[in-house]
């Protein structure tokens, strides 16, 4: 892989420009395996932090009140559909979505995960038939190999040096995972990988409800914690000022506890994928407990208020025929001072470019998605580019691929592909 000077991005070592800013990259950029450790300062409570908290807050309250009662979780609902603007043509992002929720349910399916990290380079592929009970595939975890079939209930397993194949009924899963949790302990994991597999599952592979429900549970405590941790308290109403027009809205407080919030990030991130609640603490700085929704008259979502390391902050959905048109976030100082940022979400067909300026007109946080490419990046003054990657759509296979960085790690890569099952079992 080359790795673009300019932004972080990881290309194919075949391209001469990088596919996310179109920097030219230049021939010893070609990875040798090892990553390079990025210096990126620990973000402090700059224009960029601010706005990139707008950004995670926003997209957290969709999370937080998505079941909620009283019409909160209906108008996040709408309001997150009325961004694309365009329902029946669909975004490549969209049709990724579709494709695998559609191959997963149907049960027919292959798949193709992999991770490369500072340590850490998994790669998997798995094929699956619900309707011919098989399972098969291979997982490589820094270069060792394990291969594992299923065919109805007669399993197999090869596990690397001394283990060699072991086969066992499927009812037995619990003996297998306790042979992995062996092999989690050796050297060169064990500080690594601290997640150790459950050994009491009770679970069949090809009946759907059961497959769904061992995979939920694996963070389904964490999220049952959080979610009783959640308050969703019907407030006073208040008028703000949208769209230059004065507007009553309902007022929705929402509450959490901080360690719970925590657990489940951590849990959702898992061993491989990033420190998730980490990386928002960086850039929610002392974020109170706490945020109010503003729903307007017609049942949009419209506003959030927050408050973070004493900046209180108003983000408001401003636009009139798209209510994502136009944003504003207004930021107040403890020491009164008060600042509004600007910014607009611009259509280019199924592209588009969502952005926020200070007062001198500069861009302080960008996210962009070329749909004819797949392209997509989140770039804030903070941090310089945050996320890039790539989402590609076509004859029922669906890939995304994403990579960041950090001062720790230095850049990292995910990716997912998965596809309708082709040569399926007899």
């Amino acid at each position: 892989m080359k790795f673009c000077t300019q932004c972080g991005a990881a290309n194919e070592d075949s391209m001469f420009s990088c596919y996310s800013c179109g920097a030219a990259l230049e021939a010893q950029q070609v990875s040798t395996g090892r990553k390079r450790g990025l210096s990126i300062p620990k973000p402090v409570l700059t224009i960029g932090a601010i706005v990139t908290a707008a950004a995670v807050v926003i997209g957290g309250i969709a999370f937080a009140v998505s079941g909620a009662k009283g019409g909160l979780g209906g108008a996040a609902g709408r309001t997150a559909k009325e961004f694309s603007g365009d329902k029946k043509n669909l975004t490549q992002a969209a049709e990724f979505v579709s494709v695998a929720s559609k191959s997963l349910s149907k049960g027919e399916y292959s798949m193709d995960v992999g991770f490369l990290g500072a340590y850490v380079d998994v790669q998997m592929h798995t094929d699956y038939s619900r309707s011919a009970k098989q399972l098969r595939g291979e997982v490589e975890l820094n270069e060792y190999g394990i291969e594992y079939s299923v065919k109805k209930n007669d399993a197999q397993i090869r596990f690397p040096g001394e283990y060699e194949v072991y086969g066992f009924d499927i009812k037995d899963i619990n003996k297998v995972t306790k042979k992995l949790n062996e092999l989690l302990e050796l050297p060169f994991l064990k500080g690594v990988i601290q997640y150790r597999l459950p050994t009491d599952l009770k679970v069949d592979l090809f009946k759907k409800t059961d497959l769904e429900k061992s995979l939920k549970n694996l963070t389904e405590d964490k999220l049952k914690e959080f979610t009783k941790s959640v308050k969703i308290e019907k407030w006073n109403p208040d008028t703000i000022v949208r769209a230059g027009k004065t507007e009553e809205c309902k007022v929705y407080r929402i509450s959490w506890k901080t360690a719970a919030l925590n657990k489940m990030l951590i849990s959702l991130g898992g061993d491989f994928l990033p420190d998730v609640s980490g990386w928002l603490n960086q850039f929610l700085p002392e974020l109170d407990p706490y945020l109010f929704c503003y729903i307007n008259k017609d049942g949009y979502f419209v506003g959030v208020r927050f408050t973070t390391a004493g900046v209180k902050c108003l983000l408001l959905l401003e636009g009139e025929e798209n209510i994502w048109d136009e944003v504003t976030l207004t930021a107040e100082t403890l020491d009164g001072q008060i600042r509004t940022y600007r910014g607009a979400l611009e259509r280019n067909g199924k592209d588009f470019e969502l952005y926020l300026k200070n007062a001198a007109g500069e861009k302080q946080i960008i996210i962009n998605y070329d749909d004819d490419s797949g392209d997509f990046s989140v770039w804030t003054v903070a941090t310089g580019n945050l996320l890039s990657g790539r989402i590609t759509c076509g004859s029922g296979e669906g890939t995304i691929r994403m990579s960041w960085y950090s001062a720790e790690f230095g850049v990292q890569e995910l990716y997912l592909s998965i596809s309708e099952l082709q040569n399926k079992p007899e």
